[in-house]
Order: structure tokens, then sequence, then C-alpha cells
């Protein structure tokens, strides 16, 4: 009889042990449930990011190239000018000339 006893006691002993890693575990299963689901959020926020900067680099883009095309209207304006002044220059010593 105290052998029986011996082995419900111990029983219940592993019971109670097996009660506390049960709880454990689930705790550590919310814990990787909350987990997943901020990893999923971190990866939309990741995208949305991505989107972002992708639209800033573009935008970014058009603004470096503008003074870029700026200066090239200015150049041609600027070659134009002394083009036309040299043709009158020329076309006023000839008419001097005549």
């Amino acid at each position: 009889m105290e052998s029986i006893n011996l082995k419900l006691n111990d029983h219940n002993h592993e019971i109670d042990s097996l009660k506390h890693r049960v709880k454990e575990f689930e705790k550590n299963q919310v814990a990787i449930a909350e987990l997943t689901k901020s990893v999923g959020e971190l990866a939309i926020n990741m995208k949305y990011i991505a989107n972002d900067q992708n639209e800033i680099k573009t935008r970014l883009n058009a603004i470096e190239r503008e003074p870029a095309e700026s200066a090239k209207y200015y150049r041609r304006i600027l070659v134009s000018c002394i083009i036309t002044a040299v043709i009158g220059a020329i076309v006023g010593a000839l008419i001097a000339l005549i």
C-alpha cells in the first residue's frame, strides 16, 4: 500500500511539473504569435517605406535634372546671342564697306 502511495505521489508531482511546463509553453506560444504579428506589421511598414523611398528618389532625380536642363537652355541662348552678334557685326561691316 505504501508503494502505491509513493507512486501516486510521484505521479502527482510529475503531473504538477507537466502542468507547469504546459503553462510555460502556452506563454511562449502567445509570445510567438505576438512576434509573428509584429513581424507581419513590420513587413507591411517596410513595403510602404520602400514605396515612399522610390517616390522620393524619383522626385530627387527630377530636382537634380532641372538645373542641368536650365543650364543647357541658357547655354543655347548665350551661343545664339553670340552667333547673332557676330553675324550682325559682319553684316554691319559689309554694309559699311558698301
